[in-house]
């Protein structure tokens, strides 16, 4: 048992098998934190949300086969948005923030010569 062992470590040392994978634990764990920093940005650009949708398909639905609400709809919104049919959206165009317009407040006097 003793002499396998050896071979094995002298095998492993030769292709580098538990360096490989040591170093594909360390990729996999730093991809979650580079994929959950990403998710909590705000985006700016539309391929900004194109990142954040990709990378949430690939950290919940790895293999692209999950087939339930809303999987398959997320997966077509991504195809939409990095290939889109139409020439208005431009990949650097910026996103608007929708705010609700602040109405102008009028002065005192002009609302005590309102009739209610």
């Amino acid at each position: 048992m003793l002499r396998l062992r050896r071979v094995w470590n002298a095998a492993d040392r030769r292709i580098g098998y538990s360096t490989s994978l040591a170093k594909t634990q360390d990729l996999a764990r730093f991809e979650g934190i580079a994929g959950r920093v990403l998710i909590s940005l705000q985006p700016y650009y539309i391929h900004d949300i194109a990142a954040k949708l990709h990378c949430m398909l690939v950290m919940y639905d790895p293999e692209l086969r999950n087939e339930e609400t809303p999987w398959p709809e997320l997966r077509r919104m991504l195809r939409e948005l990095i290939q889109p049919y139409w020439s208005v959206i431009e990949p650097q165009s910026r996103i608007r923030l929708l705010r609700p317009k602040t109405r102008e407040r009028r002065p005192q006097e002009e609302t005590d010569r309102i009739a209610v």
